[in-house]
């Protein structure tokens, strides 16, 4: 049996599903037709390598697959799924948990995390939550260390981006998978019984 509009319907399911993600990873405006999850914050994600890594498929059997390619393939589950950290939870919000194929933290490189403040141009705060100028570079390389320290010791937020992507996605192109189905097996019922005639 081809299954030849699910196999079309899925592809456009899988297209959906990546480009929502994309959204829910904050580096794009989310504007979509798929109001299901939350906004997340778009300063989660500063560089775009994750974005743009995204990727979705059909598999010959039409299972789909979810992955990432390039550079952010190497933290895209820490970001997916959260990390649990060595002193505690990121968050008592169940909906950024990390998920149960969450790792344990650890501490990222600091120069990483400098490297993300500058790039995102961060605003510094007092104790009393005045903006102040921007504080000297060491001051800055301290302030990414306790930063990366602070993931090490309470975790990361799960962003889910791809399981809310897809879930979003399902609610909203469902149905019309499900009656793709029925169309292939009519087409094949349809084609066996011209053969049967025909014999």
């Amino acid at each position: 049996m081809e299954f030849n509009n699910l196999k079309e319907l899925l592809q456009e399911f899988a297209t959906e599903v990546v480009l929502e993600a994309q959204r829910n990873i904050g580096a794009t405006q989310k504007v979509s037709k798929f109001k299901v999850s939350k906004t997340i914050s778009k300063n989660f994600v500063a560089s775009g390598k994750l974005k743009n890594g995204l990727r979705g498929k059909v598999n010959k059997d039409l299972t789909l697959s979810f992955y990432v390619v390039g550079a952010a393939k190497k933290y895209a589950m820490a970001i997916e799924h959260g990390q649990i950290g060595t002193k505690g939870m990121p968050t008592d919000d169940p909906y950024y948990m990390p998920s149960k194929n969450a790792t344990t933290a650890k501490m990222p490189p600091s120069k990483m995390i400098f490297k993300w403040m500058e790039r995102k141009n961060i605003k510094f705060r007092d104790k009393d939550g005045k903006f102040i100028s921007k504080p000297s570079k060491s001051k800055r390389e301290g302030i990414a260390y306790a930063i990366a320290k602070a993931i090490e010791e309470r975790g990361r937020v799960g962003l889910h981006y791809f399981e809310y992507a897809y879930l979003d996605t399902l609610k909203v192109m469902g149905p019309d998978i499900l009656t793709s189905v029925g169309k292939d097996i009519e087409v094949e019922l349809l084609n066996t019984f011209r053969l049967v005639k025909k014999a």
